[in-house]
């Protein structure tokens, strides 16, 4: 138990009462990784360009651009309005895809044209089932791959039957084949969060989690291509032990793969509050992984990948307090590649600039 002294005696304290001399407490010193950069209603992507331009695309649908490598941003709003979002550059135009939560949806893509401005959205599919997580991946030329995750029921997602499924455009996006199945899951699995990376000519990598319920222990599985994404092998637990939310594939120049996840395997399991950004390497094209190693020793993250940045370090969205929706924001970390240097923020703590 604590006592306070006062400047007065028993008496006239009990029954004046008195003034403490106890000094306030004290105001917590800043956190020097308390990365924000702005709030957020959903999930994001990103991306850096060829031309070295980084974007985030964030759920609502808005962008953050950065043309001094995330150290100051810029926001734009898009002409849709959905979630779940996903983006590309193909052709060297930017391609951003999502899909609206309301039945019956639709998964939505448009184009960056070359004026800056975008082009009416492209109906991918429209159906009454729940359509999550689209994501992008180009593969050469004007070809890009389209993944999103069906759900067939929207009034129990506990007891529904979810599909991961594949879309192609040949055109820059400007046109889209039917939908091919590339998993499916028994009644009741959740398969979520779908992140891809492109290897090179016919190879591809692609990760979803598979878990049993809503923040519950989950496991990653993994598929590759070497036909460009028309067949798939069987799915290959990479990551398993507590929640993990897979955040994305980050391919460096020498073809060294981390896969970046949020995992509260730490915290013993159960919480999203508890997750540390971690990372696995691979040397060899994604058929082995090391022991995951923290990148971010910070808790309450929810990652969702990275991109390499020059000079051997990667920048690494997430989203901070992603179940406290007043406290919910877009948090940019820079780490170093050989972990020789402690993780920073990209950015100062300002709002990002509206274009």
């Amino acid at each position: 138990m604590r006592f306070t002294r006062t400047v007065c005696g028993f008496l006239l304290g009990a029954l004046a009462g008195c003034a403490s001399t106890s000094p306030p407490p004290a105001e917590p010193p800043p956190d020097p990784l308390d990365c924000r950069v702005s709030g957020a209603i959903g999930d994001v992507a990103a991306v850096r360009r060829e031309s070295g331009e980084l974007v985030v695309v964030g759920g609502g649908l808005h962008l953050l651009r950065s043309n001094d490598l995330g150290a100051s941003w810029r926001r734009e709003r898009l002409p849709v309005r959905c979630r779940w979002p996903g983006i590309a550059e193909v052709g060297r135009r930017l391609v951003v895809s999502c899909s609206e939560p309301q039945a019956p949806g639709r998964v939505l893509v448009i184009a960056e044209r070359a004026d800056g401005s975008w082009s009416a959205p492209v109906e991918v599919d429209a159906t009454r089932e729940l359509i999550i997580d689209t994501g992008l991946q180009a593969v050469g030329g004007d070809e890009v791959l389209l993944f999103a995750t069906h759900v067939d029921s929207r009034d129990d997602l506990d007891d529904a039957v979810y599909s991961i499924r594949r879309y192609r455009s040949t055109d820059g996006a400007a046109s889209w084949a039917p939908a091919v199945d590339v998993a499916v899951g028994r009644r009741g699995e959740h398969l979520e969060d779908t992140r891809s990376v492109h290897l090179g000519g016919g190879e591809l990598l692609m990760v979803y989690e598979l878990e049993g319920r809503e923040a519950g222990p989950s496991r990653l599985n993994q598929l590759r291509s070497g036909d460009g994404g028309q067949t798939w092998s069987p799915p290959e637990v990479v990551w398993q032990g507590s929640d993990v939310e897979p955040g994305g594939y980050v391919r460096f120049d020498d073809g060294e793969l981390w896969l970046v996840a949020s995992s509260d395997a730490a915290a013993g399991g159960g919480s999203y509050d508890r997750a540390l950004i971690q990372a696995r390497r691979s040397g060899d094209a994604g058929a082995s992984w090391s022991e995951p190693e923290v990148l971010v020793e910070r808790e309450n993250q929810i990652s969702f990948g990275g991109v390499v940045l020059p000079g051997g370090e990667v920048l690494l969205p997430s989203l901070r307090f992603y179940t406290e929706r007043d406290r919910r924001r877009l948090s940019l970390y820079v780490v170093d590649r050989e972990g020789e240097r402690p993780p920073r923020c990209a950015a100062a703590r300002k709002p990002a600039k509206r274009r």
